[in-house]
């Protein structure tokens, strides 16, 4: 990147969008951190016009960056109306109970006690979401970056398949005894030494998908077992659940398996609703992923440098904490708050990743965001 393009970068991002300026240049950087074209915006002009273009708005980059989404600008000029994003007429919030919009469609605006404001793309998070359920989707991206800082705490990892036997699956399609199962488990294991892990649930199986085999996936601070310790183990579990269990364990020092486990453990099974509609109605506000201990040392292996910067800042973000100053962020609601994505562009915004937006974030003295 040339000086002139860095200069232009600083100076671009140190007013904010809203302010009355002809000709505002606002350069974006996607979440692989190249330069994109600079999006022309003019505050004083309305967009869009009747024609089907926009002044000084590209449209196509709008497009390219949001590809296949149901408000892009050239379906709102479409319209007639960038109010009005639905063929009848209605406005953005009438779009999601008519099923118009796809999802990721929005985003929600927040703000830190600081005066750092961010916009966050809302998603359903269902696994069986065609969007949200995709492997490397941003809400799988997110899981990861929540869980990577603290797998990144550990140097040998033990990783736990709890599951039980096919004639006892169904007990496991009530929720509050897929809640009692983890409960259970992650109790014998803090008994037996292990203070701090990381769990979710499988709901289904790669041999046999669309057959409900639920499993209980456990990611712990911890090495070799012998034959004898496995197997206390898993009597110890069918003690205190009062039926079988089947229980598999492996183990690894090697950072690029512990990545591994992370990205698998985090990704989606219910990938079709129609596998089981009853279980994923029951699903519903079902928290399927858990951890417990302290994570507060230090990282004691790496990954990509990109990877881990972008992951510590989402995890920042997913517990609604401002990465640059710490503070709480407070998320707006209500028709102030939630916006057409589309809309960040026009509103300033630059992507951090993962579905998150910054408005003018604090750069270095490269234009690249700073270390966190």
């Amino acid at each position: 990147m040339v000086p002139d393009t860095r200069e232009g970068i600083k100076k671009a991002l140190s007013f904010p969008a809203q302010e009355n300026r002809e000709g505002l240049i606002e350069v974006l950087k996607d979440q692989e951190g190249l330069l994109m074209p600079p999006i022309v915006l003019n505050p004083t002009t309305k967009l869009p016009t009747s024609q089907g273009e926009s002044q000084g708005v590209n449209t196509a980059l709008v497009d390219k960056f949001f590809p296949g989404s149901d408000y892009s600008p050239a379906v709102k000029l479409k319209n007639g109306n960038p109010a009005n994003a639905c063929p009848d007429g209605s406005n953005y919030l009438e779009s999601i109970a008519k099923g118009y919009t796809k999802c990721g469609g929005w985003v929600v605006l927040g703000e830190c006690a600081n005066g750092h404001q961010f916009a966050k793309e809302i998603f359903c998070g269902y696994e069986w979401c065609p969007v949200c359920g995709k492997k490397e989707s941003k809400v799988h991206k997110r899981r990861i970056a929540r869980w990577l800082p603290k797998a990144m705490q550990i140097a040998e990892m033990g990783y736990w398949v709890i599951t039980v036997p096919p004639e006892k699956r169904g007990l496991l399609r009530n929720v509050g005894e897929l809640r009692r199962f983890r409960r259970s488990i992650v109790r014998s294991l803090k008994r037996r030494g292990y203070a701090r892990g990381l769990s979710r649930y499988h709901y289904f199986g790669k041999k046999h998908p669309g057959i409900f085999h639920p499993h209980l996936n456990i990611l712990v601070e911890a090495g070799f077992l012998s034959k004898a310790e496995l197997g206390d183990m898993k009597k110890l579990f069918s003690d205190l659940l009062n039926y079988p269990v089947e229980a598999h364990y492996s183990y690894t020092r090697n950072p690029k398996m512990m990545l591994h486990w992370v990205k698998y453990v985090t990704c989606a099974t219910f990938l079709t609703y129609k596998w089981d509609s009853e279980m994923a109605d029951r699903l519903y506000h079902f928290n399927n992923t858990h951890c417990w201990g302290n994570w507060k040392k230090r990282p004691v292996w790496q990954v990509d440098e990109k990877e881990e910067a972008s992951a510590t800042i989402i995890s920042f973000l997913e517990e609604n904490v401002c990465p640059w100053c710490k503070t709480k962020i407070k998320w707006k609601g209500g028709r102030c708050g939630v916006k057409p994505i589309e809309d960040v562009f026009y509103m300033g915004y630059m992507h951090i990743g993962e579905g998150y937006w910054a408005l003018a974030p604090p750069l270095d003295e490269w234009g690249n965001l700073p270390e966190i």
